[in-house]
């Protein structure tokens, strides 16, 4: 089921914690009326930034579980 967002949740906003980050990542979705598992968390400066030959600097960590395929 596809669920109709304009935007993902904020789930934390604040200097970068790795360990904060990683913890975040696991879990259930934070999308209103959804049911599954998270796919990870998208972590980006607060000023938006371009790194040249990368491009927009943003890094996106993924759950262990939604890699591993356990909670549907």
């Amino acid at each position: 089921m596809f669920h109709s967002i304009e935007t993902v949740p904020v789930l934390y906003v604040g200097p970068f914690d790795a360990a904060a980050v990683k913890a975040l990542a696991d879990g259930a979705t934070a999308v209103p009326g959804a049911s599954n598992i998270r796919e990870g968390v998208v972590v980006e400066p607060l000023v938006e930034r371009h790194e040249r030959g990368l491009g927009r600097v943003q890094l996106k960590i993924v759950s262990n579980l939604f890699l591993i395929g356990d909670g549907k």
